[in-house]
């Protein structure tokens, strides 16, 4: 069986489903609990604040989330809940934020866009 085939199994850990679609659209991520229960589902996505010379404008609605530098935006919408964490992680590239998305269902969608 190839690498990428493998399914490992661990009787007190959840079992997690991703499939992600690229198209013109930007990029799709299903995330699906697979045989348990009662599942809570938890997904971050990281945001740029600020790059060391500008800062991020950050708009949030109940399902999305667009981050606008310049010309460009960055939209991160879900059929979850969205939330931003106000924790600040530091790389080579700027200062970022952490969406946390969560449900207490099966499966969660996410979708990625950048303009």
């Amino acid at each position: 069986m190839p690498a990428h085939m493998g399914q490992y199994r661990f009787p007190s850990c959840m079992q997690l489903s991703e499939t992600y679609q690229i198209d013109d659209t930007g990029v799709t991520i299903d995330v699906a609990e697979v045989g348990m229960a009662n599942p809570e589902l938890f997904y971050t996505v990281p945001i740029l604040q600020d790059n060391g010379e500008q800062k991020t404008i950050i708009e949030q609605t109940e399902n999305s989330i667009k981050v606008r530098l310049g010309e460009n935006c960055y939209t991160v919408t879900a059929d979850v809940k969205i939330e931003i964490d106000d924790t600040k992680y530091a790389n080579r590239n700027g200062i970022y934020n952490l969406i946390k998305l969560s449900t207490k269902a099966k499966k969660m969608r996410i979708h990625l866009n950048l303009k």
